[in-house]
């Protein structure tokens, strides 16, 4: 992925950012480095891994509550 620059300074559409600081492949300080504007938004969990979030045996995804309640 390539997102640098102002990338996220020109986003004007509400955007939520779900990672892991556990991910293996992209690394956490990447999140840490996109500025705070008011339309992003960056969740850094502890665990998840790359694309995990799975909470049981039925691969339920929690990520699916956090982002729900983004949703008016």
């Amino acid at each position: 992925y390539t997102l640098k620059g102002d990338y996220f300074k020109k986003i004007k559409t509400p955007l939520t950012i779900l990672t892991a600081a556990d991910d293996p492949v992209i690394p956490v300080s990447d999140f840490r480095e996109i500025p705070v504007t008011p339309y992003v938004e960056v969740i850094i969990e502890d665990k998840g891994g790359h694309c995990g979030f799975i909470e049981d045996k039925n691969r339920t995804a929690f990520f699916w509550r956090v982002m729900s309640n983004k949703m008016p």
